[in-house]
């Protein structure tokens, strides 16, 4: 992910410029250099350049920078001094992955604590394993899951397999305590040697069977 904060007026100054909120894990806001010119003004552009790590699947932060003019500047002595503020949405894909130059499938799973065979299943487009993958492709690292009602991250780690910290690792935003809001969205990898055959929901049954899929889904978007 790479965002530009930038400031138009000439003179402008970014060397220590106001972040509110951390930066995520791994970022790193460069030098200064010449950015867009106005007029006889030029101004001066940072980038910040980050590459989400293994873990970061579900993450959700917003950064917002503070770019302003010196009180005196040579170069536009003619503008007053003024503050620009711009945020930028940082946002992490879950369970999806995008392929770097030479990966194959069999090197990439045990980053995620998988095999193989269970990658290439989250893949179906992948007609075989072996096959040659370009870089850039993003692939499925897991499923998505929709949590239905009372459920929590240990019972739905119980039931697939997984341990908490396999879930954690698969999403960044996950806590261990409480239940999970009925339909959020989480990423499993199943693993159907240690995952629960039958549980206490293969017994129930509904008086109104979309009770449950109403619980999943949501109240419906209003009109």
């Amino acid at each position: 992910a790479a965002a530009a904060a930038a400031a138009a007026a000439g003179g402008s100054h970014l060397g220590s410029p106001r972040m509110d909120g951390l930066l995520p894990t791994g970022a790193v806001l460069g030098p200064a250099g010449p950015g867009a010119v106005a007029g006889r003004c030029a101004g001066v552009a940072r980038t910040l350049q980050w590459r989400p790590s293994y873990s970061h699947g579900g993450f959700q932060q917003a950064v917002c920078f503070e770019a302003s003019s010196p009180p005196v500047s040579s170069r536009c002595a003619d503008l007053p001094p003024h503050r620009t503020v711009r945020c930028v949405a940082v946002a992490v894909a879950r369970c999806r992955y995008a392929l770097q130059r030479e990966e194959q499938l069999q090197e990439l799973a045990p980053r995620f604590g998988l095999d193989w065979m269970q990658l290439w299943s989250f893949n179906a487009d992948l007609g075989h394993p072996d096959y040659f993958v370009y870089t850039g492709q993003v692939i499925n690292v897991g499923r998505l899951y929709r949590a239905g009602p009372r459920e929590t991250v240990e019972g739905v780690g119980l039931r697939l397999g997984m341990s908490p910290a396999r879930l954690f690792d698969l999403n960044s935003d996950l806590y261990l305590d409480g239940e999970l809001r009925p339909g959020r969205v989480i990423c499993v990898a199943p693993d159907s040697c240690t995952g629960q055959a039958q549980t206490a929901y293969s017994t129930l049954r509904y008086r109104d069977p979309s009770f449950l899929l109403q619980q999943i889904a949501g109240p419906p978007a209003p009109h």
